[in-house]
């Protein structure tokens, strides 16, 4: 099964002049079927740390089997995010940008649209204690920019941006 995502966003841009605009956006992406690896024959601690799999083999006569792990797009993970920006044209020859976003990125032990995410307890792979941020989330991050037309034809954009700690997974 192919690994899908469920996204829409709705926005509003305001002009408040002709040379400046506010705008509003709201991100929303849920991953589906995304790659979760997951040990199909674990250890059993009742059974003195044997696997399902021993005493079929051994009766069988069968050298017995180690760990046996399987791919399936069963993983899920989110995105969502509040994306504000202004943008000012203040002469010809000059503009300036800024945008804030504030979102939030979850998933299950990983991240998100990741492969082989492995989860800690193999006998539930959502478990409650595997739900959180992924990797590459960042809470708040603020954008500056400008553009400068020098003469000749020549553009500079500098560009600024401060974003928050993303999250550390020990």
């Amino acid at each position: 099964r192919n690994p899908y995502t469920q996204q829409w966003n709705g926005g509003y841009t305001w002009a408040m002049t002709s040379n400046a605009a506010i705008e509003v956006e709201y991100v929303h992406v849920l991953g589906l079927r995304e790659s979760k690896e997951r040990v199909i024959n674990p250890k059993q601690v009742a059974a003195g740390g044997a696997r399902w799999t021993d005493a079929p083999l051994r009766a069988a006569g069968l050298p017995l089997l180690g760990v046996v792990r399987m791919n399936e797009a069963v993983g899920r993970s989110r995105y969502d995010a509040l994306n504000t920006s202004y943008r000012r044209r203040m002469t010809r020859h000059f503009s300036i940008n800024t945008s804030y976003v504030l979102s939030r990125a979850v998933g299950y032990n990983g991240a998100s649209a990741g492969f082989r995410n492995l989860p800690t307890d193999v006998n539930n792979i959502f478990a409650a204690h595997d739900f959180g941020p992924t990797p590459a989330d960042e809470t708040h991050r603020w954008v500056l920019s400008g553009i400068v037309e020098l003469p000749g034809g020549v553009r500079f954009a500098p560009i600024m941006q401060l974003a928050s700690a993303r999250p550390y997974q020990a």
